[in-house]
């Protein structure tokens, strides 16, 4: 199991209808309870070694940045510094997804049989941004971080190896489209998209490291409080008995199929 903790400091500069700035600064990092001991996983029970051994704190991550508004533009940029095995969002939309991958991962932490670089390894940038308009009827963000190794000697390097996060989302509410009182939105989450383009692999966009939706619904005609909607997912694979479906290639990669939703809506 994965506990995480975080401490988040943040400091108004400027707040006002036109103009708000924060200052922020978060830390964070995460000890994981071993229920079984084990060859595979090392000693059983709260494995505070993965945090502290003595000599000091390891396995940490921490960012600063601003965050604020321009009218009706909302934005974000910070500076984000990892050390050893942290990893930023772990618990993100395709965490049910990778869970399988990340408890091996971390089995071969904690037995010793994968080594963990203690250095500042990666480090970046994230911005993001976004608005809404039209009263607020249409809103996007789009979201992007940018991570880069110390040891990479080349960009060739940074890019096979990047982590890089992606999202983006479209949001149109009722209202904005005459005559058709449609609403819908679209949302694509990514890790590794850099990776993926790098390695010519853009048939795994959409993988167990992508979160992707949309709807459309629409008024049922002369039902005034009744909607439909049509759902677009990807979603993982299950087997009839509920359980879930890997690569057999890798069998901590679960199948990732599409989803298709009809869902009726009653609204007062």
């Amino acid at each position: 199991m994965f506990i995480g903790g975080a401490l988040d400091l943040d400091l108004p500069i400027i707040q006002s209808g036109l103009l708000g700035i924060r200052l922020f600064a978060d830390g964070a990092t995460m000890v994981p309870i071993v229920r079984e001991g084990g060859q595979n996983a090392g000693d059983a029970g709260f494995r505070y070694d993965m945090v502290w051994t003595g000599n000091g704190i390891k396995n940490w991550g921490a960012a600063a940045g601003l965050i604020g508004n321009v009218l009706f533009v909302d934005w974000r940029l910070e500076y984000r510094y990892f050390t050893g095995a942290f990893t930023p969002s772990f618990f993100d939309s395709s965490y049910e997804r990778r869970r399988a991958g990340l408890v091996e991962e971390w089995a071969g932490y904690l037995s010793g049989t994968n080594a963990i670089d203690d250095s500042p390894t990666v480090m970046g940038i994230y911005g993001e941004g976004g608005a809404s308009i039209l009263k607020d009827k249409l809103s996007f963000s789009f979201g992007y971080f940018w991570p880069w190794s110390a040891d990479a000697t080349s960009l060739d390097e940074q890019l096979s190896t990047s982590d890089d996060y992606f999202k983006a989302s479209l949001v149109i509410l009722k209202g904005l489209i005459p005559v058709v009182d449609l609403a819908g939105s679209i949302t694509y989450e990514r890790k590794g998209l850099a990776k993926a383009i790098a390695n010519n692999e853009l048939d795994t966009l959409f993988d167990e490291n992508t979160t992707f939706s949309g709807e459309l619904a629409f008024p049922v005609p002369g039902a005034p409080n009744l909607d439909l909607a049509f759902i677009v997912s990807t979603t993982v694979a299950r087997y009839p008995d509920g359980t879930v479906q890997y690569d057999p290639d890798n069998l901590t990669k679960p199948v990732i199929v599409p989803a298709i939703t009809l869902e009726t809506r009653l609204h007062f």
